[in-house]
């Protein structure tokens, strides 16, 4: 994990938890030619190692083509 996808990371986290807010984590994986095999499980368990628990799932982009299909045709 980037030190800066880190420090943006526990900005949010922090915000989040001090408004007694949730804090969910998607994971943008919708280019695949560029991604790192296992680069999304390592974000998770950075994001564990330094005590950043979420809330809920984890949501991973790629999974989510109908819900912006559905979407795109509300709109049109």
């Amino acid at each position: 994990m980037h030190v800066g996808s880190l420090v943006a990371a526990v900005a949010s986290w922090l915000d989040a938890r001090s408004r007694g807010g949730l804090w969910y984590v998607r994971i943008d994986d919708l280019d695949p030619p560029r991604e790192v095999p296992g680069s999304a499980e390592d974000i998770l368990r950075t994001l564990e190692r330094y005590g950043l628990l979420w809330d809920g799932e984890v949501v991973r982009q790629s999974r989510r083509s109908g819900a912006y299909e559905a979407a795109l045709e509300a709109l049109v």
